[in-house]
């Protein structure tokens, strides 16, 4: 029962903070596409296949993984792992060959001859966690009857087919705060401006600097 207490906070948090914060393992395909913006798409058994934009420059020696990249698992050419002193990550998005000989390889076609294992996201900071324990605490004492700090409308949910007396969900995800002033100073602190999901910019004629993720 914590356990459902705790996945509920999580999931309201992560709505009401611009769905920024979280970490979620990935597998990509990088191949060759000069001809259009980085995206990605959804490959057989959930490895995405990306076009390497980075490859339109003379040299291979670069990759723009979708991030934020937290950290690369392994990188594998043909099967074969290629260890870490070869690459390294820069601007928590590229992934770079340092070596002096070394490039990527430029398939053309998504396939298995070039896969990338990482971990995409921003860790939640130890203030979420504290926020996440909080507001679940305070929705185990509005499902037990007890007096708590929720608005006073909350009282039923349903997440994934599962359904509580417990809250009203809008009542939680919308504009009101969720009456805890430990977990609403939280939220306001991380997003200040309501945002409802993470900013992001891109332009493909601006180059920026690049400096390697510690």
């Amino acid at each position: 029962m914590r356990g459902r207490f705790t996945a509920i906070a999580v999931e309201l948090l992560w709505r009401r903070t611009g769905r920024v914060f979280g970490l979620t393992a990935r597998t990509v395909r990088p191949y060759l596409a000069c001809d259009g913006r980085p995206s990605t798409y959804e490959g057989e058994g959930g490895v995405d296949w990306y076009p390497i934009i980075g490859f339109c420059a003379p040299s291979r020696r670069r990759v723009a993984l979708p991030g934020p990249v937290h950290e690369v698992l392994e990188v594998r050419v043909d099967g074969a792992a290629v260890l870490t002193p070869a690459w390294e990550i820069r601007e928590h998005r590229w992934l770079v060959r340092i070596d002096p000989a070394g490039e990527w390889p430029a398939p053309v076609e998504p396939g298995p001859g070039f896969e990338i294992d990482y971990v995409r996201g921003v860790p939640v900071p130890l203030g979420g966690q504290e926020a996440a324990g909080a507001l679940a605490h305070e929705l185990w004492k509005a499902a037990d009857g007890q007096d708590c700090g929720l608005p006073e409308n909350v009282r039923t949910v349903s997440r994934q087919g599962m359904s509580m007396e417990m809250v009203d969900m809008a009542a939680l995800i919308g504009d009101q705060a969720t009456g805890v002033p430990s977990v609403d100073r939280w939220i306001a602190s991380v997003n200040p401006f309501r945002t409802l999901t993470r900013p992001e910019v891109f332009s493909p004629d601006i180059a920026r600097g690049a400096r390697v993720m510690r």
